[in-house]
């Protein structure tokens, strides 16, 4: 009889240790899927903006009114940041999740060929959290 109640315990002791590891499993899971939806959310709320500067400076270019502190001409210069309307700028402050947006001219080539001006642009935009999404992209006009 002895036997059978010192069974008995361990089998309930046992049965609440897999309980108990169960839930911390499925707690954990809980907590590591929500860090990743957020950081999900981040990442695609500072593409989304990046994108966005993208647009807007290629809609710059095309209306001739691009404007940067310098011009690194066809490579070897230094990038040159370039200002960014005030709209925008005032759309990223108010943004509950973008700390800030730059973009940088890295060079302006003329394609001897054609003609055509050729721009070379990087797009950074950083989260209030650190993250940061860059965008590279060459545009001719």
């Amino acid at each position: 009889m002895v036997y059978k109640k010192g069974f008995t315990l361990i089998t309930a002791l046992l049965m609440v240790l897999f309980v108990s590891l169960a839930m911390a499993i499925i707690g954990t899971v809980f907590v590591k899927s929500t860090q990743i939806s957020a950081g999900v959310k981040v990442f695609k709320t500072t593409k989304e903006a990046a994108q966005t500067t993208a647009n807007v400076i290629i809609d710059e270019i095309d209306n001739g009114s691009l404007s940067a502190s310098c011009n690194p001409g066809c490579g070897g210069g230094s990038p040159c940041q370039i200002n960014l309307p005030a709209d925008l700028e005032n759309a990223i402050k108010s943004s509950q999740n973008i700390e800030s947006a730059t973009a940088y001219l890295i060079s302006n080539c003329t394609d001897p060929t054609t003609g055509a001006q050729i721009y070379t642009i990087k797009v950074d935009v950083k989260a209030k959290n650190g993250a940061t999404t860059h965008i590279f992209f060459i545009y001719e006009k």
